[in-house]
């Protein structure tokens, strides 16, 4: 007999989807949430303790008399891959997207987690604890999910899928994933309080006023992100400026005229290329491109603003997507690439720097992450310029480490739809990073120390060489030439 139960981990923290809810903010303390196949309930114990008080749970051995209630979210965590019966399996999935009222969250494991060992069973394996496990691969869970429910499944992360109830929350998640997070310094509280005040000025000008007000940032950072003036629908704080201020115009008039023209075009033409890939993405989803009457009310409002319709809209995204298998459209892209590592054959980015690359290669790692979701700790992108390639790498972290070594890496094969997994972390003598500083814009942190270190070890030509890219050989080097790296400096022993 499958001991299912046995599966069960004790934790002394949140789970990964349960965190990874959170930390998008999917769920928050004011929604109901609901754990079918909670275990021994540790999430459920952890969220109430932190203030998450509409918590429920269910599990057939730890608390078989629980009911089965219909939450906001509804968590489905790492249990799919614990029955052995593929009818059990499909009527577990199936109850869970029916209780879940905004959003069901399902993660299993994946083969890229390790753990193939026991014997064989149906399409999973026996432990020799006596329980069950199928490791699935990250385009199978995917079809499985879509194929049972009908609908879209997003890849979050490796081995957790999100499926929302709303077409427009939806959509509202993935346009946010997707943005560019744009923040802007503009004084609109008080410099020592930084709460909001009243002023009273002598015989005060209109536009002194609104520049003083507290609802002025907010919409501010609305149209640097959006490259427009926002709707009073679409935003409290506008429409707070025209109920006190009674000048629609004026208001308008005075938000443009403090923005460099130059700038409010680029971030035009930036917000343009965010839809334009946003919607060449949309064509992977299970039914294709969303209705006009599912987009949240700021992306339609965009869409009104930039494009001629909505078709318009579409037939641009779509020649976009098709722009990948245009190999001369490709190499020109890459010839506009201006951040990065630019090699012959590759480009090396940190994930941050992403959407300052041209559209199509935008969506080239967009499809990747499609696939794959997000890759906890990814801090370099390798984006092939002659194959259809996107590799996730996951270095040390760059601030600490001087030469971060490679832990694991993802490659994407984007025409076969498959994943697979380098792992280096045992490895004695795994490969290393240097000239970090290639990888990243200069507002990165800690970019001026990758730079000089950088040129502490040009002046000692240690980088022209071309056996440095492992760690033992590296350390030999340095040794061979009496000198030590002590954080981000170069020192003599």
């Amino acid at each position: 007999m499958i001991q299912r139960h046995k599966t069960a981990i004790r934790r002394n923290k949140l789970s990964r989807p349960v965190n990874y809810l959170i930390d998008r903010g999917l769920l928050s303390k004011e929604m109901t949430f609901f754990d079918y196949g909670c275990g021994h309930g540790q999430d459920l114990q952890i969220l109430e303790k932190n203030g998450f008080g509409k918590v429920n749970g269910w599990d057939p051995y730890f608390k078989p008399q629980a009911e089965k209630v219909s939450s906001d979210i509804v968590n489905l965590g790492y249990v799919l891959n614990v029955i052995e019966k593929t009818s059990e399996r499909r009527d577990a999935l199936m109850e869970a997207y029916a209780k879940a009222e905004k959003l069901l969250c399902v993660s299993v494991m994946t083969k890229s987690q390790k753990g193939y060992e026991g014997q064989e069973h149906g399409d999973g394996v026996l432990s020799s604890r006596g329980t069950f496990q199928k490791y699935y691969d990250q385009s199978e869970i995917k079809n499985y999910l879509e194929s049972t429910l009908n609908t879209d499944a997003i890849s979050a992360e490796p081995g957790i899928f999100l499926i929302f109830k709303s077409e427009k929350e939806k959509l509202s998640y993935l346009d946010n994933r997707y943005n560019r997070p744009v923040t802007l310094e503009v004084t609109r509280l008080d410099p020592i309080t930084r709460e909001p005040r009243k002023v009273r000025v002598f015989k005060p000008k209109l536009e002194e006023l609104i520049k003083e007000s507290a609802f002025i940032q907010p919409v501010m950072e609305f149209v640097l992100k959006h490259g427009r003036v926002p709707s009073p629908l679409e935003s409290d704080d506008f429409k707070s400026l025209i109920d006190e201020f009674k000048s629609k115009r004026k208001i308008e008039n005075i938000i443009l005229d403090n923005i460099d023209e130059e700038e409010f075009l680029d971030i035009r033409a930036r917000r343009i290329e965010e839809i334009l890939v946003f919607f060449a993405l949309r064509r992977f989803d299970k039914h294709g491109f969303p209705k006009k009457s599912d987009l949240p009310l700021s992306l339609e409002l965009d869409i009104k603003s930039f494009f001629t319709n909505y078709k318009d809209c579409l037939n641009k995204a779509t020649q976009l997507l098709f722009s990948l298998g245009n190999d001369r459209l490709m190499r020109e892209a890459h010839k506009h690439i201006t951040i990065g590592k630019v090699l012959p054959d590759a480009v090396y980015i940190h994930p941050s720097y992403v959407k300052e690359l041209p559209a199509p290669i935008q969506v080239k790692v967009g499809v990747a992450q499609t696939l794959l979701g997000e890759i906890e700790g990814c801090n370099l992108l390798k984006i092939n310029k002659m194959k259809e390639k996107v590799s996730f790498m996951v270095y040390e972290d760059f601030q600490k480490f001087a030469h971060p070594a490679l832990l694991y890496t993802v490659v994407v094969d984007l025409p076969k739809l498959t994943t697979k997994l380098w792992d280096f972390e045992l490895r004695e003598n795994p490969p290393i990073l240097h000239r970090k500083e290639t990888f990243v814009g200069e507002d990165f942190p800690g970019y001026e120390k990758f730079r000089k270190l950088t040129k502490q070890e040009e002046s000692k030509d240690l980088l022209s060489r071309n056996d440095i890219g492992t760690r033992k050989r590296w350390e030999a080097i340095l040794e061979e030439n009496g000198l030590k790296i002590s954080g981000h400096t170069l020192k003599k022993l």
